[in-house]
Protein backbone atom coordinates (compact mmCIF):
# COMPACT_ATOMS: atom_id res chain seq x y z
CA UNK A 1 0.00 0.00 0.00
CA UNK A 2 1.28 3.46 -0.88
CA UNK A 3 2.30 5.73 2.00
CA UNK A 4 0.19 8.88 2.24
CA UNK A 5 2.12 12.12 2.51
CA UNK A 6 0.35 15.20 3.91
CA UNK A 7 2.10 18.22 2.35
CA UNK A 8 1.58 21.22 4.64
CA UNK A 9 1.75 24.79 3.34
CA UNK A 10 0.48 28.29 4.09
CA UNK A 11 0.09 29.43 7.69
CA UNK A 12 0.37 32.71 9.56
CA UNK A 13 3.47 33.90 7.75
CA UNK A 14 4.27 36.73 5.40
CA UNK A 15 5.77 34.05 3.11
CA UNK A 16 2.39 32.30 2.92
CA UNK A 17 2.11 32.31 -0.88
CA UNK A 18 5.72 31.22 -1.47
CA UNK A 19 5.10 28.09 0.58
CA UNK A 20 2.27 27.04 -1.75
CA UNK A 21 4.72 26.96 -4.66
CA UNK A 22 7.05 24.77 -2.59
CA UNK A 23 4.21 22.40 -1.71
CA UNK A 24 3.34 21.78 -5.36
CA UNK A 25 7.00 21.21 -6.25
CA UNK A 26 6.98 18.38 -3.70
CA UNK A 27 3.54 17.06 -4.66
CA UNK A 28 4.38 16.85 -8.37
CA UNK A 29 7.77 15.23 -7.77
CA UNK A 30 6.76 12.40 -5.43
CA UNK A 31 7.47 8.96 -6.85
CA UNK A 32 4.78 6.34 -7.43
CA UNK A 33 5.60 4.86 -4.01
CA UNK A 34 3.63 7.67 -2.39
CA UNK A 35 0.25 9.32 -2.52
CA UNK A 36 0.64 12.97 -1.70
CA UNK A 37 -2.01 15.59 -0.97
CA UNK A 38 -1.87 19.27 -0.09
CA UNK A 39 -2.98 20.47 3.33
CA UNK A 40 -3.57 24.22 3.25
CA UNK A 41 -3.18 26.20 6.48
CA UNK A 42 -5.01 29.51 6.23
CA UNK A 43 -3.69 32.80 7.57
CA UNK A 44 -6.03 32.23 10.53
CA UNK A 45 -4.32 28.85 11.15
CA UNK A 46 -7.27 26.70 10.07
CA UNK A 47 -6.39 23.53 8.15
CA UNK A 48 -8.12 22.52 4.89
CA UNK A 49 -8.01 19.51 2.57
CA UNK A 50 -9.98 18.39 -0.47
CA UNK A 51 -9.80 17.66 -4.18
CA UNK A 52 -10.10 21.35 -5.06
CA UNK A 53 -6.83 22.03 -3.22
CA UNK A 54 -4.83 19.60 -5.32
CA UNK A 55 -4.66 21.98 -8.30
CA UNK A 56 -2.08 24.74 -8.21
CA UNK A 57 -4.08 27.14 -10.37
CA UNK A 58 -6.92 27.22 -7.81
CA UNK A 59 -4.64 28.97 -5.30
CA UNK A 60 -4.92 32.22 -7.21
CA UNK A 61 -8.02 32.83 -5.07
CA UNK A 62 -7.41 31.80 -1.47
CA UNK A 63 -10.98 32.61 -0.46
CA UNK A 64 -12.25 29.90 -2.81
CA UNK A 65 -9.72 27.47 -1.36
CA UNK A 66 -11.33 28.01 2.03
CA UNK A 67 -14.87 27.84 0.62
CA UNK A 68 -14.28 24.65 -1.37
CA UNK A 69 -11.98 22.91 1.11
CA UNK A 70 -12.91 20.77 4.11
CA UNK A 71 -11.73 22.13 7.43
CA UNK A 72 -9.84 19.48 9.41
CA UNK A 73 -8.06 18.99 12.71
CA UNK A 74 -5.00 16.89 13.46
CA UNK A 75 -5.79 13.78 15.47
CA UNK A 76 -3.74 10.79 16.60
CA UNK A 77 -5.06 7.42 17.69
CA UNK A 78 -3.29 4.09 18.26
CA UNK A 79 -0.08 5.39 16.70
CA UNK A 80 -1.94 6.47 13.55
CA UNK A 81 -2.39 10.02 12.27
CA UNK A 82 -5.56 11.55 10.90
CA UNK A 83 -6.95 14.79 9.55
CA UNK A 84 -10.47 14.76 10.92
CA UNK A 85 -13.24 16.74 9.23
CA UNK A 86 -16.71 17.34 10.62
CA UNK A 87 -19.34 15.26 8.77
CA UNK A 88 -16.63 13.70 6.58
CA UNK A 89 -14.49 10.62 6.78
CA UNK A 90 -11.11 11.20 8.46
CA UNK A 91 -8.02 11.09 6.26
CA UNK A 92 -5.27 8.82 7.50
CA UNK A 93 -1.69 9.72 6.57
CA UNK A 94 1.77 8.37 7.29
CA UNK A 95 4.15 11.35 7.07
CA UNK A 96 3.80 15.14 7.15
CA UNK A 97 6.01 17.04 4.71
CA UNK A 98 6.55 20.59 6.02
CA UNK A 99 6.63 23.10 3.14
CA UNK A 100 5.96 26.20 5.24
CA UNK A 101 8.18 29.27 5.23
CA UNK A 102 8.87 32.14 7.57
CA UNK A 103 8.27 33.34 11.09
CA UNK A 104 5.55 31.52 13.00
CA UNK A 105 5.83 28.40 10.82
CA UNK A 106 9.34 27.51 9.61
CA UNK A 107 10.94 28.63 12.89
CA UNK A 108 10.17 25.34 14.64
CA UNK A 109 6.54 26.17 15.43
CA UNK A 110 5.06 23.54 13.13
CA UNK A 111 7.87 21.07 13.88
CA UNK A 112 6.98 21.40 17.58
CA UNK A 113 3.38 20.43 16.84
CA UNK A 114 4.58 17.36 14.96
CA UNK A 115 6.93 16.42 17.80
CA UNK A 116 4.18 16.87 20.38
CA UNK A 117 1.89 14.42 18.58
CA UNK A 118 4.72 12.06 17.52
CA UNK A 119 3.89 12.61 13.85
CA UNK A 120 6.70 11.63 11.44
CA UNK A 121 7.62 14.78 9.54
CA UNK A 122 10.08 15.91 6.91
CA UNK A 123 11.91 18.94 8.21
CA UNK A 124 14.56 20.02 10.64
CA UNK A 125 14.03 19.69 14.38
CA UNK A 126 12.64 22.41 16.62
CA UNK A 127 15.94 23.83 17.88
CA UNK A 128 17.72 23.85 14.50
CA UNK A 129 14.69 25.45 12.84
CA UNK A 130 14.46 28.13 15.50
CA UNK A 131 18.16 28.99 15.31
CA UNK A 132 18.08 29.01 11.53
CA UNK A 133 15.19 31.47 11.48
CA UNK A 134 17.03 33.86 13.81
CA UNK A 135 19.59 35.54 11.55
CA UNK A 136 21.56 37.20 14.33
CA UNK A 137 21.67 34.15 16.60
CA UNK A 138 22.81 31.85 13.80
CA UNK A 139 25.58 34.31 12.88
CA UNK A 140 26.60 34.66 16.53
CA UNK A 141 26.85 30.88 17.02
CA UNK A 142 28.65 30.23 13.74
CA UNK A 143 31.09 33.09 14.32
CA UNK A 144 32.11 31.28 17.53
CA UNK A 145 33.32 28.30 15.46
CA UNK A 146 35.21 30.54 13.02
CA UNK A 147 32.64 30.68 10.22
CA UNK A 148 33.25 34.10 8.60
CA UNK A 149 30.38 36.55 9.19
CA UNK A 150 30.07 40.25 8.48
CA UNK A 151 29.99 42.71 11.42
CA UNK A 152 26.42 43.15 12.63
CA UNK A 153 24.22 43.90 15.62
CA UNK A 154 20.51 43.86 16.40
CA UNK A 155 17.97 46.09 18.09
CA UNK A 156 14.32 46.11 19.06
CA UNK A 157 12.83 48.54 16.48
CA UNK A 158 10.18 49.80 18.88
CA UNK A 159 12.55 50.44 21.80
CA UNK A 160 16.20 51.20 21.13
CA UNK A 161 18.93 53.59 22.27
CA UNK A 162 20.05 55.91 19.45
CA UNK A 163 23.39 56.50 21.17
CA UNK A 164 24.03 52.73 21.18
CA UNK A 165 23.03 52.46 17.52
CA UNK A 166 25.27 55.32 16.44
CA UNK A 167 28.23 53.94 18.37
CA UNK A 168 27.82 50.55 16.69
CA UNK A 169 27.37 52.15 13.27
CA UNK A 170 30.51 54.26 13.69
CA UNK A 171 32.49 51.06 14.30
CA UNK A 172 31.06 49.28 11.25
CA UNK A 173 30.65 52.19 8.84
CA UNK A 174 28.20 52.86 6.01
CA UNK A 175 26.73 51.49 3.81
CA UNK A 176 24.64 49.08 5.87
CA UNK A 177 22.01 46.45 5.21
CA UNK A 178 18.95 46.59 7.47
CA UNK A 179 16.55 43.64 7.61
CA UNK A 180 13.96 41.93 9.76
CA UNK A 181 15.74 39.31 11.83
CA UNK A 182 13.19 36.51 11.45
CA UNK A 183 11.88 36.97 7.90
CA UNK A 184 13.00 35.15 4.79
CA UNK A 185 12.76 35.85 1.05
CA UNK A 186 14.62 39.15 1.64
CA UNK A 187 11.32 40.77 2.68
CA UNK A 188 11.74 44.32 3.96
CA UNK A 189 15.49 44.45 3.33
CA UNK A 190 16.94 47.94 2.87
CA UNK A 191 20.36 49.33 1.96
CA UNK A 192 21.14 52.59 3.79
CA UNK A 193 23.93 55.13 3.45
CA UNK A 194 23.37 57.49 6.39
CA UNK A 195 21.66 57.75 9.78
CA UNK A 196 18.44 59.30 8.44
CA UNK A 197 17.97 56.39 6.02
CA UNK A 198 18.84 53.94 8.78
CA UNK A 199 16.19 55.25 11.17
CA UNK A 200 13.57 55.31 8.39
CA UNK A 201 14.37 51.68 7.56
CA UNK A 202 14.11 50.70 11.23
CA UNK A 203 10.68 52.33 11.50
CA UNK A 204 9.45 50.49 8.39
CA UNK A 205 10.69 47.13 9.70
CA UNK A 206 8.93 47.70 13.03
CA UNK A 207 5.71 46.37 11.44
CA UNK A 208 7.40 43.10 10.44
CA UNK A 209 9.48 42.00 13.41
CA UNK A 210 10.50 42.71 17.00
CA UNK A 211 14.16 42.29 16.12
CA UNK A 212 16.05 44.16 13.37
CA UNK A 213 19.55 43.19 12.28
CA UNK A 214 21.96 45.86 11.03
CA UNK A 215 24.92 44.56 9.06
CA UNK A 216 27.92 45.77 7.09
CA UNK A 217 27.03 46.04 3.40
CA UNK A 218 29.53 44.82 0.83
CA UNK A 219 29.77 47.00 -2.28
CA UNK A 220 31.71 44.69 -4.61
CA UNK A 221 30.25 41.22 -4.21
CA UNK A 222 28.25 38.31 -5.53
CA UNK A 223 25.90 35.92 -3.73
CA UNK A 224 26.43 32.18 -3.49
CA UNK A 225 23.79 29.58 -2.63
CA UNK A 226 24.13 25.89 -1.92
CA UNK A 227 21.61 23.32 -0.69
CA UNK A 228 22.66 20.35 1.40
CA UNK A 229 21.07 17.35 3.09
CA UNK A 230 22.15 14.03 4.63
CA UNK A 231 21.69 10.56 3.20
CA UNK A 232 23.07 7.24 4.47
CA UNK A 233 25.76 8.83 6.64
CA UNK A 234 27.03 11.16 3.95
CA UNK A 235 26.27 14.69 2.88
CA UNK A 236 24.50 15.39 -0.39
CA UNK A 237 25.36 18.74 -1.99
CA UNK A 238 23.57 20.68 -4.66
CA UNK A 239 25.35 22.83 -7.21
CA UNK A 240 26.61 26.20 -6.08
CA UNK A 241 24.55 28.99 -7.60
CA UNK A 242 26.04 32.41 -8.24
CA UNK A 243 23.82 35.49 -8.18
CA UNK A 244 25.11 38.78 -9.53
CA UNK A 245 22.75 41.34 -7.93
CA UNK A 246 22.06 44.63 -9.63
CA UNK A 247 22.22 46.26 -6.19
CA UNK A 248 21.10 43.75 -3.58
CA UNK A 249 18.86 40.71 -3.87
CA UNK A 250 15.49 41.75 -2.39
CA UNK A 251 11.99 40.22 -2.50
CA UNK A 252 11.03 41.97 -5.73
CA UNK A 253 14.18 40.78 -7.48
CA UNK A 254 13.59 37.22 -6.26
CA UNK A 255 9.94 36.82 -7.23
CA UNK A 256 8.30 39.82 -8.91
CA UNK A 257 10.71 41.51 -11.32
CA UNK A 258 13.91 39.46 -11.50
CA UNK A 259 16.86 41.48 -12.78
CA UNK A 260 19.84 39.76 -11.18
CA UNK A 261 21.86 37.35 -13.29
CA UNK A 262 22.13 33.75 -12.03
CA UNK A 263 24.42 30.93 -13.10
CA UNK A 264 25.75 27.61 -11.83
CA UNK A 265 29.32 27.85 -10.54
CA UNK A 266 31.95 25.96 -12.56
CA UNK A 267 34.94 26.96 -10.40
CA UNK A 268 35.92 23.73 -8.60
CA UNK A 269 38.06 25.54 -6.03
CA UNK A 270 35.19 27.85 -5.07
CA UNK A 271 32.73 24.93 -4.99
CA UNK A 272 35.05 23.06 -2.61
CA UNK A 273 35.37 26.06 -0.29
CA UNK A 274 31.60 26.57 -0.17
CA UNK A 275 30.94 22.85 0.38
CA UNK A 276 33.35 22.73 3.32
CA UNK A 277 31.59 25.68 4.92
CA UNK A 278 28.17 24.14 4.24
CA UNK A 279 29.25 20.86 5.85
CA UNK A 280 30.54 22.60 8.97
CA UNK A 281 27.42 24.75 9.30
CA UNK A 282 25.11 21.77 8.74
CA UNK A 283 26.79 19.72 11.47
CA UNK A 284 27.14 22.45 14.08
CA UNK A 285 23.56 23.69 13.75
CA UNK A 286 22.30 20.11 14.17
CA UNK A 287 20.51 20.10 10.81
CA UNK A 288 19.18 16.87 9.34
CA UNK A 289 16.89 17.70 6.41
CA UNK A 290 17.19 19.77 3.23
CA UNK A 291 18.48 23.31 3.79
CA UNK A 292 19.87 26.04 1.58
CA UNK A 293 22.77 28.11 2.88
CA UNK A 294 23.39 31.57 1.46
CA UNK A 295 26.79 33.27 1.32
CA UNK A 296 28.32 36.55 0.17
CA UNK A 297 31.58 36.60 -1.76
CA UNK A 298 33.60 39.80 -1.38
CA UNK A 299 35.72 40.50 -4.46
CA UNK A 300 37.89 43.00 -2.57
CA UNK A 301 39.05 40.49 0.06
CA UNK A 302 38.37 37.24 -1.87
CA UNK A 303 36.52 36.07 1.22
CA UNK A 304 33.27 34.12 1.63
CA UNK A 305 30.86 35.21 4.38
CA UNK A 306 27.94 33.26 5.79
CA UNK A 307 24.68 35.12 5.21
CA UNK A 308 21.83 32.89 6.39
CA UNK A 309 20.45 29.35 6.45
CA UNK A 310 17.01 28.49 5.06
CA UNK A 311 15.76 25.45 6.98
CA UNK A 312 12.89 24.91 4.52
CA UNK A 313 14.20 26.34 1.25
CA UNK A 314 11.88 27.60 -1.46
CA UNK A 315 10.86 24.76 -3.81
CA UNK A 316 13.16 22.57 -1.68
CA UNK A 317 16.02 23.84 -3.88
CA UNK A 318 14.91 21.44 -6.60
CA UNK A 319 16.69 23.32 -9.38
CA UNK A 320 20.02 23.38 -7.51
CA UNK A 321 19.95 19.65 -6.75
CA UNK A 322 18.91 18.65 -10.25
CA UNK A 323 21.64 20.80 -11.77
CA UNK A 324 24.05 18.56 -9.83
CA UNK A 325 22.46 15.42 -11.37
CA UNK A 326 20.55 14.56 -8.19
CA UNK A 327 17.08 13.26 -9.05
CA UNK A 328 14.46 15.15 -7.05
CA UNK A 329 12.07 12.22 -6.54
CA UNK A 330 14.92 10.15 -5.07
CA UNK A 331 15.86 13.05 -2.82
CA UNK A 332 12.29 13.33 -1.51
CA UNK A 333 12.18 9.57 -0.99
CA UNK A 334 15.29 9.85 1.16
CA UNK A 335 13.77 12.66 3.25
CA UNK A 336 10.57 10.69 3.85
CA UNK A 337 12.46 7.55 4.88
CA UNK A 338 14.60 9.62 7.29
CA UNK A 339 11.45 11.05 8.85
CA UNK A 340 9.96 7.59 9.42
CA UNK A 341 13.23 6.22 10.81
CA UNK A 342 13.74 9.17 13.17
CA UNK A 343 10.17 8.93 14.44
CA UNK A 344 10.55 5.20 15.08
CA UNK A 345 13.74 5.71 17.12
CA UNK A 346 12.24 8.60 19.06
CA UNK A 347 9.09 6.70 19.99
CA UNK A 348 11.19 3.78 21.20
CA UNK A 349 13.20 5.96 23.56
CA UNK A 350 12.37 5.27 27.19
CA UNK A 351 10.00 7.98 28.40
CA UNK A 352 9.10 6.77 31.90
CA UNK A 353 10.97 5.69 35.00
CA UNK A 354 9.74 2.77 37.01
CA UNK A 355 10.13 4.27 40.44
CA UNK A 356 8.02 5.05 43.46
CA UNK A 357 8.55 8.79 43.76
CA UNK A 358 4.85 9.63 44.17
CA UNK A 359 4.37 6.87 46.77
CA UNK A 360 7.39 8.11 48.73
CA UNK A 361 6.24 11.71 48.58
CA UNK A 362 2.70 10.85 49.68
CA UNK A 363 3.99 8.66 52.50
CA UNK A 364 6.23 11.49 53.74
CA UNK A 365 3.32 13.93 53.63
CA UNK A 366 1.06 11.51 55.52
CA UNK A 367 3.72 11.01 58.23
CA UNK A 368 3.75 14.74 58.83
Amino acid sequence: MKKKIAILCGGKSIEHEISIITAFEVLNALSDDYEGFVVYISKENKWYVGEYLQHKEHFQDLNKIIERGKEVNLETKNNCFYLKARYHKSIKFDVAYLCVHGKGMEDGTLAALMEYYDVPYVGNNILSSSIGQDKWLSKFLLHSINIPTLPCFYINPSNYDEEYVEKKVSNIGFPLIVKANHLGSSIGIEKVGNLDELYKAINVLNVYDDKVIIEKCLTNFKELNQAITFNENKEVYSSVEIIYPTSFFDYEDKYLKPTSKKEICKDNELIEKVSKLSSKIYKHLGLSSIVRIDYLYDYDSNKIYFSEVNTIPGSMSRRLFESNQIMFDELLNNEINKAISYNFRKKNNQRTLEDKIMSSLLNNINKK
